[in-house]
C-alpha cells in the first residue's frame, strides 16, 4: 500500500509532497498499522477472525480521521466502537485526505480480486485504478495502458482468476522496457530484445558478467521450465543469439562492459562464456593478442581503471596508446586534487566550532541504528515505505517493556485525574484492545 501512496505519479496526481509523507508516517507508526485493510479479508491469508480488525488499515485510517475531528482526552470507544488517535492535528486532515482516497481506489480493485472475470473486465478495472491514481494525463502509463489493450483484445468472454492476469500482464510489463520507440535520435536505454534488425551507430552493452546470463528459477506453475525436453527452448542459447544481435545491429563501434577485475584481490577475472567465445572467434580471424602482466589478452580487451577520478585515465599511452582515456574534465580536476600534496601549513587562529547540545533520544536513536538518523535528518530521505525491518507486517502476540511501561504509565495518569470515571479499569481495558496496544 505505501509503495503505491508514495509513488511518484500519484504524489504528483493527488498533489502531495514531503510534509504529508511525514504525517502519513508519523500516524501510520502510531496507529500500529500491520497489514490488511480490514478484519474480514484476512482470511484470504489464514487469519478467519473477521472481527479482529486491530492494526488493519481502515481502522488505522478512521482513528486518524477521528482524532483530528474530536479533541483529545480520555482514550475510549466513541464512533463504532472507534478509539481516536490522540495528538492528530486539524491541519492534517488535508494530508491524510489523499491517503483515505488511495487506500479507497485500491480496496475497490481489492474487492474485486475474489471474483473470476473475463480478460477484458479485469483489464478495463485495471485500467480505470491506474487513471485514477496516476491521473489520465501522466505520459508514463503509456506502456502499461498498451499492455492491457494487447491483452484485452484476443480475450475471450471466459471469466478467469486475477492471478491469471497477473501473471501474463507482469511477464509482459516487464520486458515492456525493451519496447519502446527506437530511432528518435537519442540515446536509447534498453534490453537487447529489440535490437534484432535495427541499426544502431554505437551499441554499448553494460554489465555483460556472470550475474546478467545465470539462469533465473522461473514461475512454480511453469511445467516447461520443471521438465525440459529436447526441442524446449534453451535460455543460455538466446543469450548467444542476442548478443549476436547486438555485434549485427552495431555499424560504427560495439562497446561491451563487464567486471575485469576482483574487487577483492584484484585478480584478472575470467569472461562470461559468450563473451569468452566471441573473443576467441575474433582472435582467429585476425584480431592479435597482447601481453599484459604476464598474461595474453585479445587486442579488443580494454583494461581501465575501475575509478573514474583515477589518473591513470587522462595520462597518454596507459590504457590505450596515443590517447587518454577519459575526457571528463570534472573527473580530471579530482584526479589532480587527489595527486597532489597535502598541505603542511595550516591556518592559525582558527576557532573550534561551537558545541551543539545532543539530546538522548537523537543520540539513542543513532547509536542503535547510525544510518536511519543520518538520512532521515541530514539528507532529509523520507525511507520510511521499505523498512519492513523496522515495522514488521505481524500482529504482535505480545508487549515489549517499554509498552508495558507506557500502558502502565497512561493508566496510572487516568487513575490520577481529577475526576476518573467509576469504571475506569474496564472502559480503559477496553479501548486499548481496541485500537490495537494490547493483543
Amino acid at each position: 500500500m505505501l509503495a503505491v501512496a508514495t509513488h511518484p505519479l500519484v504524489q504528483a496526481h493527488f498533489g502531495c509532497d514531503d510534509d504529508a509523507g511525514e504525517v502519513w508516517r508519523r500516524c501510520i507508526e502510531r496507529t500500529r498499522i500491520r497489514w490488511g485493510l480490514d478484519g474480514p479479508r484476512r482470511g484470504r491469508d489464514g487469519l478467519n477472525q473477521p472481527d479482529l480488525t486491530a492494526h488493519t488499515w481502515w481502522l488505522g485510517l478512521e482513528r486518524m480521521l477521528l482524532g483530528a475531528a474530536v479533541p483529545d482526552g480520555f482514550p475510549e470507544p466513541v464512533l463504532g466502537g472507534v478509539v481516536p488517535l490522540t495528538g492528530v492535528d486539524t491541519a492534517d486532515i488535508e494530508a491524510l485526505a489523499p491517503l483515505v482516497s488511495i487506500v479507497g481506489i485500491v480496496d475497490e480493485l481489492d474487492r474485486a480480486v475474489a471474483e473470476d472475470r473475463p480478460v477484458a473486465d479485469w483489464c478495463d478495472r485495471l485500467e480505470l485504478t491506474l487513471l485514477r491514481l496516476a491521473g489520465d494525463e501522466s505520459d508514463e502509463l503509456e506502456a502499461a495502458l498498451r499492455e492491457l489493450d494487447a491483452l484485452r483484445q484476443p480475450a475471450t468472454d471466459v471469466p478467469v482468476p486475477f492471478h491469471d492476469v497477473k501473471t501474463i500482464l507482469s511477464g509482459s510489463l516487464a520486458a515492456a522496457v525493451g519496447r519502446q520507440p527506437l530511432r528518435t535520435g537519442a540515446i536509447t536505454a534498453t534490453s537487447m530484445i529489440p535490437l534484432r534488425g535495427v541499426p544502431f551507430r554505437v551499441i554499448c552493452v553494460a554489465g555483460f558478467d556472470e550475474e546478467a546470463v545465470a539462469p533465473r528459477d522461473g514461475d512454480s506453475d511453469d511445467l516447461v521450465e520443471r521438465q525440459r525436453l529436447l526441442g524446449d527452448m534453451d535460455q543460455r542459447v538466446d543469450i548467444r543469439r542476442s548478443l549476436l544481435d547486438c555485434l549485427l545491429a552495431a555499424e560504427d563501434r560495439l562497446i561491451i562492459t563487464c567486471t575485469g577485475m576482483s574487487v577483492a584481490t584484484n585478480a584478472t577475472l575470467p569472461l562470461v562464456t559468450p563473451l569468452a567465445e566471441f573473443v576467441e572467434f575474433v582472435g582467429r580471424h585476425g584480431v592479435p593478442s597482447v601481453e599484459r602482466m604476464g598474461e595474453e589478452f585479445s587486442g579488443i580487451e580494454v583494461f581501465h581503471p575501475r575509478h573514474a577520478c583515477s589518473r591513470q585515465n587522462f595520462v597518454s599511452d596507459v590504457v590505450r596508446p596515443q590517447t587518454p582515456w577519459s575526457h571528463d574534465r570534472a573527473a580530471c580536476h579530482t584526479a589532480a586534487a587527489l595527486g597532489a600534496k597535502p598541505a603542511t601549513d595550516t591556518a592559525a587562529g582558527i576557532a573550534p566550532p561551537p558545541r551543539s547540545l545532543i539530546e538522548l533520544k537523537p543520540l539513542a536513536a543513532f547509536m542503535a541504528d547510525p544510518l536511519w538518523p543520518y538520512v532521515r535528518e541530514t539528507l532529509a530521505i523520507n525511507p520510511w515505505w521499505d523498512n519492513a525491518g523496522v515495522t514488521p507486517a505481524t500482529i504482535p502476540l505480545e508487549l515489549s517493556k517499554r509498552e508495558q511501561r507506557e500502558l502502565r504509565d497512561d493508566f496510572l495518569r487516568q487513575r490520577l485525574a481529577a475526576n476518573p470515571p467509576p469504571a475506569l479499569a474496564a472502559e480503559w481495558a477496553e479501548a486499548v484492545q481496541a485500537d490495537g496496544e494490547v493483543p
